[in-house]
């Protein structure tokens, strides 16, 4: 998956794809290619539920040898990345045999302005 120039607010959240950050309450914390394209494909998604295999096909690419003990090992280090910048509501809800989605509202792109806004706050 191409990580693109765009921003989202995930709830209190800024998701940078450009600069490969997640912003929260002043704090930043820089994320790896697959694990911030995996949050991206769950946005993308929104509100839908996102099986594990579809992640797998977008985020690594269906001649990957990742399995889908990797992608709850990819979500549970999203998860711990949002608690070490204190975020407290959980994010990324798990469907049991089915998938992952966000739980979150709200879930929007925002704009260059909307960016400085939030970093403000």
């Amino acid at each position: 998956m191409q990580l693109r120039h765009r921003q989202w607010k995930l709830g209190n959240c800024l998701v940078d794809e450009g600069r490969q950050i997640i912003a929260h309450n002043g704090f930043e914390i820089s994320v790896r290619n697959k694990l911030l394209s995996t949050l991206v494909c769950l946005i993308e998604h929104h509100p839908k539920v996102v099986e594990s295999d579809h992640l797998i096909d977008l985020v690594w690419g269906e001649f990957s040898s990742i399995n889908k003990a990797g992608v709850n090992h990819t979500i549970w280090c999203l998860r711990q990345m949002l608690i070490s910048i204190g975020v407290k509501e959980k994010l990324i809800e798990t469907i049991p045999k089915r998938g992952y989605r966000i739980n979150c509202r709200p879930v929007q792109q925002v704009s260059e302005a909307g960016i400085k806004a939030l970093l403000a706050s």
